[in-house]
């Protein structure tokens, strides 16, 4: 695991913990591209960062991008941190964030003393950080490009990388904007985090082609009622990338309300990989979810188990806990790491700390 991938080799790395979720990306010759964030509960550091720390990358030098598909709290744990170590790196969000009403938003919560665990420290660390560089965000919505570059292997021949925003949609947007106004904080709920409501209206799906080898990332992107958004407008779009992907980031931890069959026939190579994260709270995905995708995806995997760990306590404790306590859940139950390397030689996938193949993932 300590050994970082060859120059030509592709790696997509699934960081997951049952509450949070980031994806590393190596796009041949030391182009790397983080998304979103999670924190690994054993060192409280994110894992894009320890990863490649541990494989001996510089983040400074190697990272181009840092792409925040939404502002969920799940996707954005520890991201400050990260864009402030990936010095080189452009910074992209959703074009939603762009508006007037976000920003107020922002401030509401900002100015208040009781809004410290609202995830706008993370907004504030970027922005502050975006001011300190000069630089202004990278906007995605529907059908953009958000990076390209010819990229030469070690005999020179040349393969285009390219990283396309598949949403949001004109459509989503506006209902995002919606939501967010909605969500005008005050000083009663100014607990709560600054988050949209469901669904994801303003979530960032990336298509990303390196030479031949396609990745769609479904970040947590629901199915609506509405053709014009969600993933019906993905894949109806006459304007997105054609092709097929081998790497999929199924969205919304597998479950129904973002399953699309449309993705499955049109948008995805027959012989691919499937990785999701789970949300233990909620078990998702489900057992139904799980045996779905299983019959959809023969290399399915998740990042980490959804089978409850039993603490061993002492027959005292546990009888007092059981008699005052109704449901008992471990607060960091797991974490892991699902990798794929792609070279001319094949691939691989490897499992690391609790990540394990979706069909084990109740076992």
């Amino acid at each position: 695991m300590i050994s970082p991938p060859e120059p030509e080799e592709i790696e997509v790395s699934v960081f997951g913990r049952g509450y949070g979720e980031s994806i590393l990306i190596h796009a041949t010759q030391n182009n790397w591209f983080i998304v979103d964030s999670c924190i690994n509960p054993s060192t409280e550091r994110p894992a894009s960062l320890e990863y490649l720390d541990k494989i001996g990358i510089d983040p400074a030098l190697a990272v181009k991008q840092i792409i925040a598909t939404h502002w969920h709290d799940d996707h954005i744990r520890g991201l400050g941190d990260v864009y402030k170590a990936c010095t080189s790196a452009e910074f992209v969000c959703s074009v939603a964030l762009n508006f007037p009403e976000f920003i107020t938003l922002v401030q509401t919560y900002e100015n208040n003393i009781m809004a410290k665990d609202t995830g706008i420290d993370e907004f504030k660390t970027i922005v502050n950080e975006l001011l300190h560089r000069k630089k202004k965000p990278v906007f995605a919505m529907a059908n953009t490009p958000l990076w390209r570059k010819e990229i030469k292997d070690n005999n020179g021949n040349e393969k285009e990388c390219c990283i396309y925003s598949l949403s949001p949609s004109n459509h989503a947007i506006t209902a995002a904007m919606i939501d967010i106004q909605r969500n005008q904080a005050t000083k009663k709920d100014a607990k709560k985090r600054v988050i949209a409501t469901s669904p994801n209206h303003a979530a960032v799906v990336l298509w990303i082609s390196i030479g031949d080898f396609n990745i769609l990332l479904g970040s947590d992107l629901e199915n609506t009622r509405n053709t014009d958004s969600g993933w019906s407008a993905i894949v109806n779009s006459t304007l997105r990338p054609q092709g097929r992907a081998k790497y999929f980031k199924i969205p919304h931890h597998g479950s129904q309300n973002a399953h699309s069959l449309e993705v499955w026939q049109h948008m995805m190579d027959t012989d691919h990989v499937s990785i999701l994260t789970p949300f233990h709270k909620l078990l998702l995905p489900t057992r139904s979810d799980v045996d779905r995708i299983c019959s959809l995806s023969e290399r399915s995997f998740s990042t980490s188990s959804l089978k409850q760990k039993k603490v061993k306590r002492d027959k005292s404790v546990e009888k007092m806990i059981k008699d005052t306590v109704k449901n008992i859940r471990l607060a960091n139950p797991s974490f892991g790491q699902v990798r794929q390397r792609v070279s001319s030689n094949g691939s691989s996938i490897d499992l690391f700390l609790d990540a394990t193949s979706l069909k084990q993932i109740y076992d």
